[in-house]
């Protein structure tokens, strides 16, 4: 497969940076459950924005340098029972895709409360993931790791698994927790006793790893006591960070319905102010009590709610700018490492699920936000300001200083912002590229979202650029005439997909099962998986795909394993009325038969959410004959289907 690995990379993956960010409005006072955030109302099902906000000046000084984010903010909890992250021992190649689409860069384990139970060298389950495997997967990213022991077992065997992890196996596992969350588990006299009974074992097991010690911002008689008498035993300061509560769904008590959404949303938005000051909170308790003393300081565990999730209030569109906004609080309150709550972590009571992706690894819609951050900001701090309190702005230099990155949140429900940008430092070049983070409140599926691009094509020193409402926006804007751009996404990868028939799936007939050949393969970014339809039949099949969101597009690319001679393609609005909008004879073979690879270029862009390839005309031949599989004779089967915007 190399000659489709080389391809796609041809064709437009972006390339990985560090992430960083500046928030710019600073720390407010802390937003109260049910109350409305400052500039914003509640009204039925989404927040509606005040109509006197409809501009705002964003200010950049690419001469103030504000330092670097540590791309350890890009992190993630790993808890033990995900048993679907590795398949017979193997690790599940759409989830080591997906995070390193993510550039996850520090990786928790074994998963919060999870470690009080939970024996390291004694799994509850072989299907756990095991310490070895934990290890492995931190390696294949290049990821900085932590792990939290069990305080209810002897330190002895604490001492054992860092033995295990960093003189056994060189793992160079930094982080050691002796227990997550202990203000709800122990007093602060039992957790100050575990502490003083652990780390001079741990220590001794290896003198260079860092004791971490979780504390909370909202339990200063807790946290005040635990600083002053462990802080000689500790190197980093760890809080939490879960603003709200689970809905009334979930929580008789929530001040927050399923009927009511937008309240929701409205104090999830406003949430990071809350964190800021929570921050700054513990650093200057341990400020007065240990002055001379230097730590590192982490967001232990984040995620929209403290337990109970639904899609709608963690997979929701408002999720994922929230995540934007938590990341640049982070960045701005220098904190030095965070980890997302969770990889994967479906809980039945909600019917929802924590994660940055779903159970089919294709990402949530806070792993879109990191994509955002990942793929489309620089690695250098400079200072921005925004004067509109709605609207959180963050700006960087690439690495090479020829490209400057411009982050936008408007947290309008309604409202698009038209924004007056005004540069100095850096003299910007056009044309520009905005990544676009947006999309329904409430989708018809959690992974409805990913990234779009469109074209910016007036930039300079003051400029003007329209933030679409509920959206999410990374701007690159060329500081050089050389500066490289990213690449346009395939609009749809990872979405749904669908189709008239898929090979061993719905071919009936008492004929065993598998998915190995469903819709969405041909969309999961994987050059080595596809759609088949049913085989042995030589009827028309149609295959088509849900963007989640009408969107702009004016390129198709088609990678077929067993291609159409003829076929139509055709878009809708609503999956049901179609309309034509090109054919095989615009295609143009990019790699010619067997398996060709072909184009369309549209001659202007067409807007629509679902996009159809009817196949009528088969080749003469099938399987071995036609330089196709033969497991699947007669089938139309594509490796991956592109749908992009290009902006020629």
């Amino acid at each position: 497969m190399p000659r489709r690995r080389a391809r796609e990379r041809e064709l437009g993956r972006a390339t990985l940076a560090v992430v960083a960010a500046l928030l710019v409005s600073g720390p407010a006072s802390p937003v109260q459950a049910g109350q409305p955030a400052e500039g914003l109302e509640a009204s039925g099902e989404v927040s509606v924005v005040a109509e006197r906000v409809a501009s705002a000046t964003v200010s950049v000084d690419a001469t103030r340098d504000v330092g670097r984010v540590d791309p350890r903010l890009r992190g993630v909890h790993v808890p033990a029972w995900n048993e679907t992250a590795f398949v017979n021992g193997s690790l599940d190649p759409r989830l080591l895709r997906a995070m390193k689409r993510f550039n996850v860069d520090f990786l928790v384990f074994p998963g919060g409360a999870f470690g009080l139970d939970w024996v390291w060298n004694k799994p509850n389950s072989p299907n756990e993931i095991t310490t070895d495997q934990f290890l492995d997967l931190a390696r294949e990213l290049g990821a900085t790791t932590k792990i939290s022991v069990n305080p209810y077992q002897p330190p002895k065997l604490a001492a054992d698994w860092i033995r295990y992890t960093n003189r056994v196996r060189h793992a160079d596992v930094r982080y050691w927790e002796v227990v997550d969350e202990p203000y709800l588990h122990m007093s602060a006299d039992e957790f100050i006793a575990t502490m003083r009974e652990f780390v001079p074992v741990m220590k001794r097991a290896d003198p260079s790893i860092r004791i971490v010690t979780n504390i909370t911002a909202e339990n200063p008689e807790f946290s005040r006591k635990v600083i002053a008498e462990v802080g000689h035993l500790t190197d980093v300061w760890s809080i939490h960070f879960f603003p709200l509560p689970p809905s009334s769904t979930i929580d008789p008590s929530s001040p927050y319905s399923p009927d009511d959404k937008g309240a929701f949303y409205r104090d999830l938005l406003a949430s990071p102010r809350t964190l800021a000051e929570q921050v700054e909170r513990v650093r200057s308790w341990v400020r007065e009590e240990h002055p001379d003393r230097s730590f590192e300081y982490h967001l232990g565990s984040w995620a929209p709610v403290w337990w109970g999730p639904e899609d709608w209030t963690v997979n929701a569109l408002p999720d994922g700018l929230w995540a934007v906004d938590v990341l640049g609080t982070l960045a701005t309150s220098r904190v030095d490492a965070a980890a997302n709550w969770a990889l994967m972590n479906p809980y039945p009571p909600g019917r929802g699920d924590f994660g940055l992706v779903d159970p089919e690894k294709r990402p949530y819609v806070i792993g879109d936000a990191l994509d955002l951050w990942a793929n489309h900001f620089g690695t250098r701090l400079v200072r921005a300001t925004s004067n509109d309190p709605l609207l959180s702005a963050y700006a960087s230099l690439s690495t090479d200083r020829r490209t400057l990155h411009v982050l936008l949140v408007n947290k309008r429900p309604d409202g698009d912002v038209e924004v007056s940008f005004d540069v100095v430092g850096v003299r910007p070049r056009g044309p520009a590229a905005a990544w676009i983070l947006d999309g329904p409140t409430n989708p018809d599926h959690p992974g409805d979202y990913g990234l779009r691009r469109v074209a910016v094509p007036t930039v300079d020193a003051r400029f003007s650029w329209t933030v679409p409402s509920y959206a999410a926006v990374a701007l690159e804007i060329p500081l050089t005439r050389d500066a490289t751009l990213a690449p346009p996404p395939n609009l749809a990868r990872d979405k749904h997909a669908y189709a008239s028939s898929e090979a061993f799936n719905t071919d009936g007939g008492g004929m065993w099962q598998t998915r190995d050949f469903v819709a969405d393969r041909a969309v999961d970014g994987d050059p080595t998986t596809r759609w088949a339809a049913e085989f042995f039949v030589k009827e028309p099949q149609w295959f088509a795909v849900d963007l989640g969101q009408p969107q702009a597009f004016d390129r198709l690319d088609l990678d077929w394993e067993y291609w159409s001679t003829e076929y139509t393609v055709e878009v809708s609005d609503d999956g049901r009325s179609w309309r034509r909008v090109a054919d095989s004879t615009d295609a143009v073979r990019i790699e010619p038969e067997p398996q060709p690879f072909e184009r369309i270029t549209l001659s202007e862009p067409v807007v629509a959410r679902h996009v159809r390839v009817t196949m009528t005309g088969r080749p003469p031949t099938s399987g071995a004959k036609a330089g196709s599989s033969t497991w699947t004779p007669d089938a139309f089967s594509l490796w991956e289907i592109g749908v992009y915007l290009t902006g020629r």
